[in-house]
């Protein structure tokens, strides 16, 4: 999942992480370069982080 600030905002993204949740599925959170902030819902969320 993309990390940035407008994933706290999405909906949809809220809906993928519990589907991967319910199905035992590794999160994987994707810093995009240039961003300083992160969205809190997501790095809640993911197992790891990729830069």
């Amino acid at each position: 999942m993309l990390s940035g600030v407008y994933a706290s905002h999405s909906g949809w993204m809220q809906e993928e992480s519990e589907i991967a949740m319910s199905y035992d599925k590794p999160i994987v959170r994707i810093h995009p370069r240039g961003n300083e902030r992160a969205s809190r819902a997501v790095q809640d969320v993911a197992s790891e982080m990729v830069a």
